[in-house]
């Protein structure tokens, strides 16, 4: 049975040959089979450092493809050699990249990571006749055995968000105290002000009846005089 795979790529297309089966002899003709579909490539458990030389572990994940099988086949010997050489690649972009900053930046900003190390990838993937996929993702990072400064830290912002929270809630209870004072104290001048409004309200009445009962007896006053 005969498979058709890729060649060479100098032409648009490319041009396609249909592959010798094992048992003929392969005179002169090198033969180097390469993925056409998209790969990935996982860095674990690598240990990197940030600009202040704290040691940490991190889990990187990039996914790539063949842009140039020609550029490709005349620099490996087969797809291992690729990966190989992807991972070295992989490894000194993530190095650099993470030594140039702290470790809280790293921690709280990871996903923006992923673009400096395709950025810092780029012009050498080229030479390899391989280009990302998408940017590569920095899915993980923990503390090495003999470190435990991203624990520390995560514990430190722990009892930040402990603190804040405690300070919230007591702030909150007092604010709702001052409330309850302040509605106490506003209901008690509401009181106030009712019962001053009845007493004038009252205290007009009795003027006003005061006031007619003065001007009947003067009317009457006046009838007798007649």
């Amino acid at each position: 049975e005969f498979r058709r795979v890729l060649f060479r790529s100098n032409f648009p297309n490319g041009n396609v040959y249909y592959e010798i089966p094992t048992w003929v002899p392969r005179l002169g003709v090198s033969v180097i089979k390469l993925p056409v579909s998209n790969f990935d490539l996982s860095l674990k458990d690598y240990e990197a450092y940030d600009e202040d030389r704290v040691p940490f572990l991190v889990d990187v994940t990039a996914f790539f493809r063949i842009a140039d099988p020609a550029v490709a086949a005349r620099r490996i010997k087969n797809v291992e050699e690729l990966r190989h050489q992807l991972s070295v690649i992989v490894q000194g972009a993530v190095r650099k990249v993470l030594a140039s900053d702290k470790i809280d930046n790293i921690m709280t900003q990871r996903s923006t990571f992923g673009l400096s190390f395709s950025e810092e990838v780029r012009g050498q993937l080229e030479e390899w006749g391989v280009q990302s996929v998408k940017n590569m993702e920095l899915m993980d990072i923990r503390d090495t055995p003999k470190s435990s400064v991203i624990a520390n830290i995560m514990a430190k912002k722990t009892s930040e968000i402990e603190r804040d929270s405690r300070i919230t809630v007591a702030e909150n209870h007092r604010l709702a105290k001052v409330a309850e004072v302040e509605n106490a104290r506003q209901a008690e001048i509401s009181a106030v002000d009712a019962e001053r409004e009845i007493n004038l309200s009252k205290e007009i009445s009795k003027q006003q009846v005061g006031e007619r009962s003065a001007e009947r007896e003067k009317a009457v006053g006046v009838e007798i005089g007649r």
